[in-house]
């Protein structure tokens, strides 16, 4: 029996004044003064804000989640897809055009996103362990 690993998408969101990723995934690592002031604690503060202004309630209205999972030096985010997003068709279209897009124009330091869908391996084996445990 196979299992579904997780999947990240290679993202190329548009934003709102029409332009696309490539502006932004290129960003100079040179930061604001401003950004370079930002704990971690800091950073991550502001993405579950945009989290849970602009991302949640659209996961929330299709019984899906979403939960960050870390963020490395230099700027890349890592989000998991949880709940029924997590395994839709439409997971990649929503990944780019509300999660990354929402997290790249709020976030200005953010210079990648990477997201986790689908069933992770670590499920799998926890559902397997409770399917065959001794009837009784």
């Amino acid at each position: 029996m196979t299992t579904q690993s997780m999947r990240s998408f290679p993202i190329r969101p548009r934003f709102s004044d029409g332009t696309d990723s490539v502006r932004t995934l290129n960003r100079k690592q040179e930061l604001p003064e401003n950004e370079k002031a930002m704990t971690a604690e800091e950073r991550k503060k502001e993405i579950q804000e945009v989290l849970d202004s602009k991302v949640r309630p659209v996961l929330a209205a299709h019984q899906g989640a979403i939960e960050l999972t870390g963020i490395e030096a230099g700027g890349i985010v890592h989000l998991r897809i949880l709940g029924a997003c997590a395994t839709c068709l439409g997971a990649e279209q929503t990944v780019s055009d509300v999660i990354v897009a929402s997290i790249m124009e709020s976030c200005p330091w953010v210079t990648d996103v990477q997201v986790e869908t689908g069933v992770s391996d670590e499920l799998v084996r926890e559902a397997l362990r409770y399917l065959k445990r001794p009837k009784g």
